[in-house]
C-alpha cells in the first residue's frame, strides 16, 4: 500500500472511532441529564403533595428556586452633585428624604461592585409618598470626580425610571415653565385629541425620567 493511501485510510478510521466516541459522549451526557430532570420532577411533584414551591429544572442540571421577593425594596442612580439633583427630585417633583448618610466604600462588599477605589460615598433615600416603595436611593462620592454618561432607551442598562402621576400633560408644562428639560418638544408627546399620556425629561444629570398615566 502506497504511503499516501496508508494515511488517508488511517485518517479515516481515527476519525469514525473519534466520531463513535463523541456520539457515545453525548448520548451519555443526554443520559445523565435526563436523570437529572426525572429525579427534579419527582422532588417537585412531592413538594407540591406537601404545599411546599415547587422547584425548576435548570437546563445545566441545578435546581433552581423563586426568589419569592415582596417588593422592589429601592433603585439606585449615582449622581455628579447630590445637592443639585436634590433640588429638582425634592424642591421641583416634590420628593422627601428618607435618609441621608455618608459611607465608608473602603471595605465589606462594595469595593467589589465599584469601576474604580472610592473612599467615601454619600447616600441619601427618597420616597415620592409618605412610606412609598421603591424609594429612589442617589448616590454620589463626595471629593471625587464622576464617571460614566446617560444613556437611553436603546442602549444596554437601566434606561429610565418612571412615575405614575394623575395629569401628565400639566405636569409637562409646570416642569418646561420651571426650565426643566424635556426630551422632546411638547407637541411630540400630545396626541390628536391633545392629551398627553406620557413624557420624559431629563435630570440635572442628563437622566431620563418619565412620568405616565398609569395603568
Amino acid at each position: 500500500m502506497a504511503i499516501g493511501d496508508w494515511i488517508r485510510e488511517h485518517t479515516a478510521r481515527s476519525r469514525a472511532k473519534w466520531e463513535a466516541e463523541r456520539r457515545a459522549n453525548r448520548l451519555e451526557a443526554e443520559r445523565a441529564r435526563s436523570r437529572v430532570y426525572q429525579a427534579t420532577y419527582n422532588q417537585g411533584y412531592e413538594d407540591a403533595l406537601q404545599g411546599k414551591p415547587r422547584r425548576k429544572y435548570h437546563g445545566k442540571g441545578v435546581v433552581t428556586m423563586p426568589m419569592n421577593a415582596t417588593a422592589v425594596s429601592h433603585i439606585a442612580i449615582c449622581v455628579k452633585d447630590l445637592d443639585v439633583s436634590l433640588k429638582f427630585y425634592c424642591d421641583v417633583l416634590g420628593m422627601s428624604i428618607v435618609s441621608d448618610v455618608i459611607q465608608d466604600t473602603t471595605t465589606g462588599g462594595l469595593p467589589h461592585v465599584y469601576a474604580y477605589n472610592r473612599r467615601t460615598r454619600r447616600q441619601v433615600r427618597l420616597a415620592y409618598a409618605d412610606g412609598a416603595k421603591p424609594t429612589l436611593t442617589m448616590t454620589c462620592h463626595p471629593g471625587e470626580a464622576p464617571d460614566g454618561t446617560p444613556i437611553k432607551l436603546d442602549q444596554v442598562g437601566i434606561s429610565h425610571i418612571s412615575f405614575s402621576v394623575p395629569d401628565p400633560k400639566a405636569l409637562a408644562e409646570n416642569l418646561s415653565a420651571q426650565g426643566v428639560p424635556l426630551a422632546a418638544p411638547m407637541d411630540v408627546w400630545t396626541n390628536a385629541e391633545g392629551k398627553v399620556s406620557s413624557f420624559y425629561v431629563y435630570d440635572p444629570d442628563g437622566i431620563l425620567v418619565q412620568f405616565d398615566a398609569g395603568g
